[in-house]
Parts: structure tokens; C-alpha cells; sequence
């Protein structure tokens, strides 16, 4: 009997283990979705059904924050949890649709996991010459449906553009260091 309980000890300290490796595996993702603010106050706002934190959160000065307008929110998405960097007019008229580019946290064909949020991908437009694997940088479009965030396309990374935000270490043209990572921008387009 000791025997079982030694082993059904191990068992449940694996799984305990690799459970909290799940978790710490989750990355961090960046993306941008155009909706209809619904309610907001000083730190959140709620997006076509979407919440954003709005700690530290810089806002368009020519953008009226008041229920039913349209918003165009910049993201960093971690742990599920969504906290904006921008908020301006929108460029487009649609409403209720979103990017993220990440890295995939888990997927099982149904659903992928960017950011540490779970996106439905059954029926979505896939790249057909693609395989999406853990750790892989994609690209996901996707709608929200009843608070169900639903993958309208999904693609391998597009590594010739992209956002990068954080706090700049160091430059050294033409590179430039963020939150540790060095680029090469010989060829960037920076925004003010």
C-alpha cells in the first residue's frame, strides 16, 4: 500500500509540476482591436464586449472617451488579460475585430493559445503550407462572438513588419536594444 501511495505522490507532484510550467510558458503577445467603447472609467475600458486595462494607457487627444464611440486599442496581451497602450480613432470602419502576433502557448487544432488567451479556431482561414507549433510566432485575426474570441485567420508571423513596444536599453546605430532584445534598425520606420 505504501508503494501506491508513494507512486499516486509522484503522479500528482508531475502534474502539479507541469502544470505551473503550462503557466509560466505563457507569452506575452501585442495586437490591436477596432470596436465601440461600452462602458469605461479610469482604469478599464469595455470594447465592442472586449476589456482593456487602461493603466498607463496614452490616449489620442482628439479621441472623446464616451459610451458608443468607435476606438481603435493598441494591446500587450499576458496571462489572458489584455492592458492597453493606445487608444485612438479608428482607421476602418469595421467594428469588433482584432490582430494579436505571438507565439503560440499550446494548441490542439480546435483552439490555439497566444498571450495566454484561448482563440476558437475551428473553421478558421489557416495558411495551408504552415504547421502551428508551440513557440511559433503567428499572426491571428479574430472576431469576438458572445465573448469568444474567434480566429478568422491564422498565419505564420509576417517578420518583415511589426510593433515593438518597451523601454528602449540602448541604441547603437543602426541597432537598437528593447526590454533586451537588440534589432537591427537600419531599415525601421519609428514613430514619434
Amino acid at each position: 500500500m505504501t508503494k501506491q501511495r508513494i507512486l499516486l505522490i509522484g503522479l500528482l507532484a508531475a502534474i502539479l509540476i507541469l502544470g505551473a510550467s503550462i503557466i509560466n510558458a505563457q507569452s506575452s503577445a501585442s495586437g490591436s482591436f477596432t470596436g465601440t467603447i461600452d462602458v469605461f472609467n479610469d482604469s478599464l475600458v469595455l470594447v465592442s464586449g472586449v476589456a482593456f486595462s487602461l493603466n498607463g494607457t496614452d490616449i489620442d487627444p482628439d479621441l472623446a472617451l464616451a459610451s458608443g464611440t468607435p476606438v481603435t486599442v493598441d494591446y500587450i496581451l499576458s496571462g489572458g488579460a489584455f492592458s492597453a497602450t493606445r487608444l485612438t480613432l479608428p482607421s476602418t470602419a469595421e467594428r469588433g475585430i482584432g490582430k494579436v502576433s505571438g507565439s503560440v502557448d499550446l494548441t490542439n487544432g480546435m483552439t490555439i493559445i497566444v498571450g495566454g488567451l484561448a482563440f476558437n479556431a475551428a473553421g478558421a482561414d489557416i495558411a495551408s503550407d504552415s504547421v502551428f507549433k508551440v513557440g511559433e510566432l503567428v499572426d491571428v485575426e479574430f472576431s469576438v462572438n458572445g465573448g469568444v474570441f474567434v480566429v478568422t485567420e491564422l498565419a505564420p508571423y509576417d517578420q518583415k513588419r511589426g510593433i515593438i513596444v518597451g523601454t528602449v536599453d540602448a541604441i547603437e546605430p543602426p541597432q537598437i536594444t528593447i526590454g533586451g532584445v537588440t534589432f537591427d534598425a537600419s531599415e525601421a520606420e519609428v514613430d514619434d
